[in-house]
Protein backbone atom coordinates (compact mmCIF):
# COMPACT_ATOMS: atom_id res chain seq x y z
CA UNK A 1 0.00 0.00 0.00
CA UNK A 2 0.81 3.38 -0.63
CA UNK A 3 2.00 6.28 2.12
CA UNK A 4 -0.91 7.96 2.73
CA UNK A 5 -1.96 11.61 3.15
CA UNK A 6 -1.75 13.84 6.18
CA UNK A 7 -5.13 14.83 6.46
CA UNK A 8 -3.79 18.20 8.99
CA UNK A 9 -1.79 19.28 6.21
CA UNK A 10 -5.10 19.44 4.30
CA UNK A 11 -7.54 21.98 3.40
CA UNK A 12 -10.24 21.65 6.27
CA UNK A 13 -13.30 21.80 3.48
CA UNK A 14 -11.49 19.26 1.33
CA UNK A 15 -10.30 16.91 4.45
CA UNK A 16 -13.29 13.99 4.03
CA UNK A 17 -12.93 14.19 0.50
CA UNK A 18 -8.87 13.39 0.44
CA UNK A 19 -9.42 10.94 3.22
CA UNK A 20 -11.69 9.05 1.31
CA UNK A 21 -10.03 8.97 -1.97
CA UNK A 22 -6.51 8.63 -0.08
CA UNK A 23 -8.20 5.30 1.39
CA UNK A 24 -9.00 4.06 -2.30
CA UNK A 25 -5.80 5.13 -3.70
CA UNK A 26 -3.73 3.10 -0.95
CA UNK A 27 -5.93 -0.02 -1.65
CA UNK A 28 -7.27 0.25 1.66
CA UNK A 29 -10.66 -0.36 0.06
CA UNK A 30 -11.95 -1.61 -3.11
CA UNK A 31 -13.62 0.39 -6.04
CA UNK A 32 -17.26 -0.68 -5.73
CA UNK A 33 -16.87 0.27 -1.47
CA UNK A 34 -15.36 4.18 -2.89
CA UNK A 35 -17.73 4.69 -5.57
CA UNK A 36 -20.92 3.82 -3.10
CA UNK A 37 -19.03 6.25 -0.34
CA UNK A 38 -17.74 9.37 -2.61
CA UNK A 39 -21.31 9.48 -4.03
CA UNK A 40 -22.73 9.41 -0.70
CA UNK A 41 -20.33 12.22 0.61
CA UNK A 42 -20.74 13.79 -3.15
CA UNK A 43 -24.43 14.25 -3.13
CA UNK A 44 -25.21 15.30 0.56
CA UNK A 45 -22.65 18.09 0.46
CA UNK A 46 -23.57 21.63 0.85
CA UNK A 47 -20.47 23.55 1.07
CA UNK A 48 -19.43 26.39 -0.73
CA UNK A 49 -15.72 25.99 -2.55
CA UNK A 50 -13.95 27.84 -4.63
CA UNK A 51 -13.82 27.43 -8.35
CA UNK A 52 -10.87 25.14 -8.85
CA UNK A 53 -11.60 22.75 -6.29
CA UNK A 54 -15.07 22.48 -7.00
CA UNK A 55 -13.91 21.43 -10.73
CA UNK A 56 -11.92 18.92 -9.04
CA UNK A 57 -14.18 17.19 -6.85
CA UNK A 58 -16.79 17.18 -9.47
CA UNK A 59 -14.57 15.80 -12.45
CA UNK A 60 -14.12 12.91 -10.00
CA UNK A 61 -17.94 12.64 -9.22
CA UNK A 62 -18.47 11.86 -13.36
CA UNK A 63 -15.82 9.56 -13.23
CA UNK A 64 -17.24 7.94 -9.98
CA UNK A 65 -20.22 7.94 -11.40
CA UNK A 66 -19.26 6.67 -14.83
CA UNK A 67 -18.00 3.23 -13.34
CA UNK A 68 -19.69 -0.01 -12.60
CA UNK A 69 -18.89 -3.08 -11.36
CA UNK A 70 -20.86 -5.10 -13.44
CA UNK A 71 -20.58 -9.02 -11.82
CA UNK A 72 -21.27 -10.30 -15.43
CA UNK A 73 -18.20 -8.63 -16.50
CA UNK A 74 -14.62 -10.95 -16.47
CA UNK A 75 -12.64 -10.65 -13.42
CA UNK A 76 -10.10 -9.01 -15.33
CA UNK A 77 -12.33 -6.39 -17.10
CA UNK A 78 -13.42 -5.47 -13.46
CA UNK A 79 -9.89 -4.92 -12.22
CA UNK A 80 -9.21 -2.97 -15.28
CA UNK A 81 -12.26 -0.43 -15.02
CA UNK A 82 -11.36 -0.49 -10.78
CA UNK A 83 -7.69 0.28 -11.73
CA UNK A 84 -8.63 3.16 -14.76
CA UNK A 85 -10.94 4.70 -11.65
CA UNK A 86 -8.02 4.19 -9.24
CA UNK A 87 -5.78 6.26 -11.28
CA UNK A 88 -8.26 9.12 -11.93
CA UNK A 89 -8.70 9.76 -8.36
CA UNK A 90 -5.35 9.57 -7.49
CA UNK A 91 -5.23 12.27 -10.32
CA UNK A 92 -7.53 14.09 -8.50
CA UNK A 93 -5.90 14.00 -4.81
CA UNK A 94 -3.02 14.71 -6.42
CA UNK A 95 -4.64 18.06 -7.38
CA UNK A 96 -6.79 18.37 -4.44
CA UNK A 97 -3.79 18.25 -1.36
CA UNK A 98 -2.07 21.21 -3.67
CA UNK A 99 -5.24 23.56 -2.60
Amino acid sequence: MAEHVDPAKVRTDLRQYVELIDLFVSGAIGAPEFETRYLALAKADEAIRDQAAYDVLQWLFGDVDEYFDDPDESPEERAKAAELLRGQARDALAKLIRF
